[in-house]
């Protein structure tokens, strides 16, 4: 299916990550689905729509945030109301899709970490790319990218064909490289193996001062990988204002 998949819990965030979805959906050529998850016991339902479905009620909701945050739009969203868990329902749909984005969260001083127990379930299951989109990133044609590298089998190339990546704009980082021809990486590596300060004073987002358009991730081994996210050095990388793109491991 040539269209992009965006959960909605009708936040600002996914204000902002619409408008990314959109612009990519553009430069793709490809649609756009709205999903909205609820519980399916009907006393933890956020919303009370009276006598209306609860779905459509839902629908509804995710039509007008649509047109709120994409009124010139010309593609026509097709809205998803679901009873039940948003890392069930995304694993089940995402393989008919090219791509499911995703908002990063601010950070949590108490888990010490960028992403949510949400997001990584969508990144560990999900059986299509998910695009991990920061607040403060904007959309332009990635032309500038790195691909954080952690096992030498990795081929990316038919699946970067798929989202207009041109392989040949793609450069390797990995964290044991001993040569350096960025500055941040090297910080980046130089940080990952000594010992650290608390990671929100450790770390800046204005030392970000080379441009980077994306970040490939590939997801191997479900535990190992979340495991990797959780690491320092990831948490040091999410708080850029840079997309991170995460391939599943499974072939596509």
């Amino acid at each position: 299916m040539n269209r992009i998949l965006v959960p909605v819990n009708f936040s600002t965030a996914c204000e902002h990550t619409l408008q990314f979805a959109h612009d990519i959906a553009n430069t793709l050529g490809v649609g756009i689905d709205l999903l909205h998850c609820f519980p399916v016991q009907a006393y933890n339902r956020m919303y009370n729509f009276g006598k209306q479905d609860y779905s459509l009620g839902i629908k509804d909701m995710l039509s007008n945030f649509y047109e709120r945050n994409l009124p010139t739009s010309e593609i026509t969203p097709n809205l998803y109301a679901k009873p039940g868990s948003v890392i069930e329902n995304i694993a089940a749909l995402s393989a008919e899709y090219q791509l499911v984005l995703i908002s990063s969260n601010t950070f949590s001083e108490k888990a010490k970490q960028w992403l949510g127990s949400r997001a990584t379930g969508i990144i560990s299951t999900a059986r299509c790319p998910v695009l991990i989109v920061s607040p403060v990133a904007h959309y332009h044609s990635w032309e500038k990218i790195w691909h954080i590298k952690r096992r030498d089998n990795e081929i990316l190339r038919h699946r970067l064909n798929k989202l207009k990546i041109k392989p040949q704009l793609v450069q390797e980082k990995t964290f044991i490289q001993k040569t350096f021809t960025s500055a941040i990486w090297q910080k980046i590596v130089a940080y990952s193996n000594t010992p650290k300060e608390s990671l929100p004073q450790a770390v800046k987002t204005n030392e970000f001062e080379e441009e980077v358009h994306l970040i490939i991730l590939v997801c191997h081994e479900k535990e190992s990988f979340l495991q990797f996210l959780r690491a320092d050095a990831m948490q040091f990388i999410f708080q850029f204002p840079v997309p991170v793109l995460i391939f599943p491991m499974r072939k596509m």
